[in-house]
C-alpha cells in the first residue's frame, strides 16, 4: 500500500511493534491457548452487527435482551410461548413507535425505543444489560467532575453513544450465544422468530460463522488459527490480517472523502444554490448504506482480531481494539455525512449525521487513542508515524470541507484547528505527553462547547459558586464504589447526595443566579441577557419578550428552570439511583417524577416558540423577528446614507462611487455663457460686441462640471471663456490697395486655484480676405456680425480632459476615503450609526436565541438553516467571532491607505484599492440589487445580502413550520427530552431490578 494513501490507517502496523516489545517470547513450542466457544460467541455477535443494523437491529437487540429476561422469569415457558411473547412485545413496540422520528441510530432514538418498551406487559427496562448501559450513559461524563460538560447534548454524543452501543451489542449477543447452548427452548424460539430472518442460528457452529462471506472478505480465521501451535507466527498472522483489514478501510475512506468533497462542491449549502435531485439523494443514501455495511464488517473483523490477539497478549488485543475502533469510527462518521450533504435529514436516512455530529465523532475518535500513552512504555516510532498520518488525514478532511464548515458553523474550523493542536501534543517527548495527558483529554473533551450553546451553558453553570455544593457531592458520591471500594455506607448518607441532586434539578435551577428575575425584564438588554444566560437559560425572559413581536404570544403560568442547571441535577440523580439500587428503591418514585416535571415544563416552553401558525405557516413571533431584522438593516442603511450624503457629500448630488464620466445630475450648476467681456488683440483688448450662441457651457463634457461641483469652493476650479482675435493685412495682387482677414477664437478654460488656466476646447471663426481701408480693431468692430455668421470649427484639448478625469477621480477617492474612515470609526461606541449597528446585532441574536430554543431539531437537520443563523455566511451583523459589518468596513477603510490626501476629505495623492478588494466575503461577486440601499458599494452589498438571506431564512422557517403542522417531525430540546427519559428509565430500572 502506498505511503501517501494510509489515510486514517491508525496504527495499522502498530501490532508488529507491540509484539516485539510487549508480546510473549516467540518460541515454536509456545502454543496459543484460546477459548473456541468464546470466539464462536464473538463471531455470532459479529454476524448480528454486520447484518442487523439501524432501527430493525436496535429493536432486535432490546427485544432479544428482554426475551432472555422474560425467560428467566418464566423458566418453564415453551418455545411457542417464548415466540408468542416476542411477537406480542414487537407488535406493541411497533405501535408505540408509529409516527416517531425514525432517527433512532443515536442516543436520543435509543431512549425512545426504551421508553416505548416501558409499560409493555412482561417487559422490563431493568435488565442487567440495559441497566448497565443507562448507568454508563448517565455517569460517563462524571469520571472527573472538573471535566463535566453536557456530553449527552454535545456534538460528541453520537460518538459516545456508538461506543456504548457496541458494548451493549457485545453483552447482549454474547449472553444470547452462551445461553443458546444450554437452553434449547430459548435457542429454538430465537432462531424461529429472529434468526430465520437474519439467516443465522444462535447455536451456529464456529465453522459456519467463520465462513460467512461478509467476514471472509476482511478476515481469514483459519489462516490464523492453523498457526496456534506457534504464538509468534500466530501473532504475525493477526498483525497482517489487521493491516489488510484497515488497508481496505483506508481505500474506502479515500473514496468517501473524494465523494464527500465532490457532493459538497456540487451542493454547497448556500442561498440560491443548486438543490439535490431525488436521484442524487437516492444514490447518496444507497452508497452510504453500502459503505456502512462494509465498514461494519471491517469493525467486526477488527473486534475479532482484538480477541484473537488478546488470547496471547491482552495489551496487544486492547491496542488493536483501540486503533481499529478509531479508524472504523472515523470511516463511519465520514460515511454518515454523505446523505446530509445532499439534503437528507436524519429521519430520512438512518445512516446520516449532521455536520456537528461528524465533528464530534472525529474528536471522540482522537480521544480513544489517548489510553495508549497511559502505560510506562513509549509507543514505537512506527506507531508515532501512524498517529502522524491520522493527524494529517483529519487536517485533509478539514481542508477539503473548509468552505462548507465555515458556511454552516463559524466555530467549526476553529474547533478542528484546536483539535489538531491537541493531537499534535502527543508527538512531544513521551514523559511530557504522559504528564500532559489529562490536560490534552480535558481540552479535547471541551472542544464542542464552541458550537453547542447547551453544553457551554452547562459549563458556565458549573463554574458558578452557586453549584459548589452539588459539584462536591458529584465528586464524592457518583461512582462511590469505584472510588472508595465499597457502597455508600448507609441509606441516611445516601439521602445527602439524593437531596442535593434533586434540589439542583427542582430548586436551584430556578434560582435568580441562573434565570433572570422577572423584575429585571423591562430594563434588560436582550443581547446581554442571551449572552449571560444562553438561549436555554433565557426561556422566561424570551417568552416575555416575545410579546414585542407577537402580542398574542402565550405567557408562562410560572417560572421555568434553567435547563443546564436542571440537567446537572437530573443526570446526577439518575446516575446515583442506578449505582445504588437498594437505596434508590426506598426513595419515593414521586421524587424522580418531580425532576421529570421540571424538564417537561422546560420542553413545553421551548416547543411553544416554534408552534406553527393556524394555517401551518411560520408563526407570528418569527415573522416579527424577521421583520425586526429587516427594519434594523433598513435603519442601518439609512444611517450610512446620511453619512454619505450629508457629511461626506455636503448635501450635493452626485455618485460618490461613480466614474468621472458619470452622467450630469440636475443639481450640478452650469456656468452661464458669457454675455460681455473683452477680446484680446495684438493692439490691445476690445469689448466683445456680441457672443455667438455656440460659445456656451451646457454642452461641456460632464467631468468638467463634476470637477467644479464636488470639491469645496476654495479648491474647486472655475470654468471661463476667453476671446482672442487677430486681423491680418496684405497687399492686393495688383498692388493697388489692401485686403484684410480676421480670425476670432473663443477658448474654454478650467481654472484650478493657484494654477495656470487649462484649455478645455476652442471655437474659431474666420472672415476674409476682403478689401478694406483700415484693419485692426476697427475692422473687427465693422465686420463682427459678419465674422460671427461664418462657419466655425472646434478643437478639444485631450491633455486637459485626461488631467481633469484623473483629478476628479482623486477628488472622488478622497471623499470615499472620508466616508469609509467615518463609517469604520462610528460602527462601535456611541452615536447613531453604532446604535443602528447594535440593533442589527440584537435582531440577529434574538433570531439565533429563539431558533436555538424552538428549532433545535431542525437546526441539527438542516445545514442551510443552521448556516443562515450561525455559519460564516449568517445574516449580516456584528456577532462575536463574525463581525460582518465592522470587519467589512475595516477592510474597506484599509483599502484607502494609499490615498494620502493632504487634507481630510481632500483629493487623494495616491491610488487606493477598491472597497471590495481583500474582502473575505463581501466582494465583487456581491449582489447589489436590493431595496433602500445606502448608495455605496459595500453598504449596497451588505444590505442586499441581508435581504436575500432573510428571505432564505423565512423559507426555512416556513418549510419546518409546515413539517411540524403536518406531523412530519416534533420539535423539542433533544437534550432535555433525553434526560427526562433517562430519569424515567433509571427509576423504572431501579424498581424493576
Amino acid at each position: 500500500m502506498r505511503r501517501g494513501a494510509r489515510r486514517l490507517l491508525v496504527l495499522v502496523t502498530a501490532a508488529a511493534a507491540l509484539i516485539g516489545g510487549l508480546g510473549l517470547p516467540a518460541r515454536a513450542d509456545n502454543p496459543v491457548e484460546y477459548d473456541q466457544e468464546a470466539l464462536r460467541v464473538k463471531l455470532f455477535g459479529a454476524h448480528m452487527r454486520m447484518y442487523d443494523r439501524g432501527l430493525p437491529g436496535l429493536k432486535d437487540l432490546v427485544l432479544s435482551d428482554n426475551l432472555m429476561y422474560w425467560r428467566q422469569q418464566n423458566p418453564t415457558a415453551t418455545t411457542d410461548q417464548l415466540v408468542r411473547h416476542a411477537e406480542l412485545v414487537r407488535q406493541q413496540l411497533d405501535e408505540k413507535l408509529k409516527g416517531v422520528d425514525q432517527n433512532v441510530a443515536n442516543y436520543y432514538g435509543f431512549l425512545k425505543v426504551l421508553d416505548a418498551m416501558a409499560g409493555i406487559p412482561g417487559v422490563s427496562v431493568g435488565t442487567p444489560a440495559i441497566k448497565a448501559y443507562l448507568e454508563s450513559s448517565s455517569g460517563e461524563s462524571y469520571a472527573r467532575w472538573q471535566n463535566l460538560t453536557d456530553a449527552m447534548t454535545s456534538s460528541q454524543e453520537t460518538f459516545s453513544w456508538m461506543q456504548r452501543y457496541y458494548g451493549l451489542q457485545d453483552r447482549v449477543w454474547g449472553e444470547l450465544g452462551r445461553r443458546g447452548q444450554s437452553d434449547s427452548a430459548l435457542a429454538a424460539a430465537w432462531d424461529g422468530y429472529f434468526g430465520s430472518r437474519l439467516n443465522v442460528s444462535v447455536n451456529a457452529s464456529f465453522d459456519q460463522l467463520a465462513a460467512d462471506p461478509g467476514l471472509t472478505n476482511w478476515l481469514n480465521l483459519h489462516t490464523i488459527l492453523e498457526n496456534q501451535t506457534n504464538s509468534a507466527i500466530y501473532l504475525q498472522e493477526v498483525r497482517e490480517a489487521f493491516q489488510r483489514a484497515l488497508g481496505q478501510v483506508d481505500g474506502k475512506i479515500d473514496q468517501l472523502i473524494a465523494e464527500l468533497g465532490a457532493l459538497s462542491d456540487k451542493y454547497p449549502a448556500v442561498v440560491g444554490g443548486p438543490t439535490p435531485t431525488a436521484e442524487d439523494q437516492a444514490a447518496a443514501q444507497a452508497k452510504a448504506a453500502n459503505f456502512q455495511a462494509q465498514i461494519e464488517a471491517a469493525g467486526a473483523a477488527v473486534s475479532i482480531l482484538s480477541t484473537l490477539a488478546g488470547f496471547v497478549d491482552p495489551k496487544l488485543g486492547r491496542d488493536i481494539g483501540l486503533v481499529g475502533k478509531a479508524a472504523i469510527s472515523i470511516a463511519s462518521s465520514v460515511n454518515s455525512y454523505l446523505p446530509t450533504v445532499v439534503g437528507l435529514k436524519l429521519g430520512q436516512a438512518l445512516t446520516s449525521a449532521s455536520t456537528l455530529v461528524l465533528t464530534g465523532n472525529i474528536v471522540g475518535s482522537v480521544m480513544t487513542l489517548l489510553p495508549m500513552f497511559t502505560n510506562d512504555r513509549s509507543p514505537d516510532q512506527l506507531i508515532m508515524e501512524q498517529l502522524a498520518g491520522l493527524r494529517t488525514d483529519i487536517a485533509q478532511l478539514q481542508d477539503r470541507m473548509t468552505a462548507r464548515f465555515d458556511r454552516i458553523e463559524t466555530a467549526l474550523l476553529q474547533m478542528y484547528g484546536d483539535m489538531l493542536v491537541q493531537f499534535g501534543r502527543v508527538f512531544d517527548e513521551f514523559q511530557k505527553v504522559r504528564d500532559n495527558l489529562a490536560d490534552i483529554e480535558h481540552r479535547l473533551f471541551l472542544l464542542d462547547d464552541k458550537i453547542d450553546t447547551f453544553a457551554a451553558a452547562t459549563q458556565a453553570a458549573l463554574t458558578s459558586i452557586a453549584t459548589q455544593d452539588v459539584r462536591g457531592n458529584i465528586n464524592r458520591y457518583v461512582s462511590y464504589k469505584e472510588n472508595y471500594g465499597q457502597d455508600i455506607p448507609t441509606y441516611q448518607e445516601y439521602t445527602t447526595p439524593e437531596n442535593s441532586f434533586h434540589f439542583t434539578a427542582t430548586g436551584l435551577s430556578f434560582d435568580d443566579t441562573f434565570t433572570l428575575p422577572s423584575s429585571a425584564f423591562a430594563s434588560a438588554d436582550p443581547s446581554t441577557v442571551v449572552n449571560s444566560y444562553q438561549p436555554a437559560g433565557s426561556i422566561n425572559y424570551l417568552t416575555w419578550l416575545a410579546q414585542r413581536y407577537d402580542p398574542t404570544f402565550p405567557q408562562l403560568s410560572g417560572k421555568v428552570a434553567n435547563p443546564s442547571v436542571w440537567a446537572l441535577g437530573a443526570r446526577s440523580y439518575a446516575t446515583l439511583s442506578l449505582q445504588n439500587l437498594d437505596y434508590a428503591k426506598r426513595v419515593s418514585a414521586s421524587r424522580a417524577q418531580q425532576v421529570r416535571n421540571v424538564g417537561l415544563e422546560i420542553n413545553r416552553a421551548a416547543q411553544a416558540v416554534s408552534k406553527p401558525a393556524t394555517d401551518g405557516g411560520t408563526n407570528r413571533l418569527f415573522r416579527g423577528l424577521m421583520d425586526n431584522y429587516r427594519g434594523a438593516v433598513n435603519n442601518f442603511s439609512d444611517e450610512l446614507a446620511k453619512i454619505r450624503s450629508v457629511e461626506v457629500q455636503d448635501g450635493r448630488q452626485y455618485d460618490l462611487f461613480g466614474t468621472p464620466d458619470q452622467a450630469r445630475q440636475a443639481a450640478w450648476p452650469i456656468p452661464d455663457a458669457p454675455t460681455k467681456g473683452e477680446c484680446n488683440t495684438p493692439s490691445g483688448p476690445t469689448p466683445v460686441k456680441s457672443w455667438p450662441s455656440s460659445v456656451r457651457n451646457n454642452d461641456l463634457a460632464p467631468v468638467y462640471l463634476l470637477a467644479a461641483y464636488v470639491p469645496k469652493e476654495d479648491v474647486a476650479p472655475t470654468i471661463t471663456w476667453r476671446c482672442t482675435a487677430e486681423v491680418s493685412v496684405a497687399n492686393k495682387s495688383d498692388g493697388f490697395g489692401k485686403v484684410y482677414a480676421a480670425t476670432v477664437t473663443f477658448t474654454n478654460y478650467l481654472n484650478w486655484p493657484g494654477e495656470a488656466p487649462r484649455p478645455i476646447r476652442s471655437r474659431t471663426f474666420t472672415y476674409g480676405p476682403v478689401d478694406g481701408m483700415v484693419g485692426g480693431v476697427t475692422f473687427l468692430n465693422a465686420y463682427w456680425d459678419t465674422i460671427m455668421a461664418q462657419p466655425s470649427w472646434a478643437t478639444t484639448d485631450a491633455a486637459t480632459l485626461s488631467n481633469t478625469k484623473t483629478r476628479a477621480q482623486a477628488v472622488l477617492n478622497g471623499k470615499q476615503k472620508l466616508y469609509y474612515d467615518t463609517v469604520a470609526a462610528r460602527l462601535t461606541g456611541a452615536g447613531a450609526l453604532a446604535s443602528a449597528n447594535g440593533k442589527v446585532t440584537e435582531a440577529v441574536k434574538l433570531l439565533q436565541a429563539y431558533s436555538d430554543l424552538g428549532w433545535k431539531v431542525a437546526l441539527q437537520d438542516d445545514d442551510l438553516f443552521n448556516g443562515l443563523l450561525n455559519g460564516g455566511r449568517h445574516l449580516p451583523a456584528d456577532i462575536a467571532g463574525a463581525a460582518h459589518f465592522t470587519e467589512a468596513y475595516r477592510v474597506a477603510a484599509a483599502n484607502y491607505q494609499a490615498c494620502k490626501p493632504t487634507t481630510v476629505g481632500g483629493a487623494c495623492t495616491g491610488i487606493p484599492k477598491h472597497p471590495f478588494d481583500d474582502q473575505p466575503q463581501y466582494s465583487y461577486a456581491c449582489p447589489l440589487d436590493g431595496n433602500r440601499l445606502p448608495g455605496e458599494p459595500l453598504g449596497n452589498c451588505l444590505v442586499t445580502v441581508a435581504q436575500r438571506r432573510t428571505d432564505a431564512l423565512g423559507q426555512r422557517y416556513a418549510l419546518h413550520s409546515s413539517e411540524l403542522a403536518t406531523g412530519k417531525y416534533v420539535e423539542s430540546l433533544p437534550e432535555v427530552e433525553a434526560l427526562m427519559t433517562s430519569v424515567k428509565l433509571a427509576d423504572l430500572a431501579v424498581r424493576e431490578g
